[in-house]
């Protein structure tokens, strides 16, 4: 049985901040350039999506060049 791979960004059922998931450098601004996916298949339903903001440190750093990505699944 074949069973077809899913972007959840695109399957989710609620959508949150879905800007980009990468930052150029440490000290630049977020890109909207998206490069981290949550990836799924087989029997599974989306409740929601979201990249999660990603504060710049006291010093002026973003804490990873990757943005966090968060989804909420359900096994079938």
């Amino acid at each position: 049985m074949r069973t077809t791979v899913e972007i959840l960004s695109a399957a989710a059922a609620v959508k949150y901040d879905v800007g980009g998931t990468l930052v150029k450098n440490s000290y630049s601004t977020r890109e909207e350039y998206v490069f981290d996916y949550i990836l799924t298949r087989g029997n599974v339903d989306t409740a929601y999506y979201s990249v999660i903001p990603n504060p710049i440190d006291v010093d002026g750093r973003y804490p990873s060049d990757h943005i966090p990505v968060l989804a909420k699944i359900y096994l079938r």
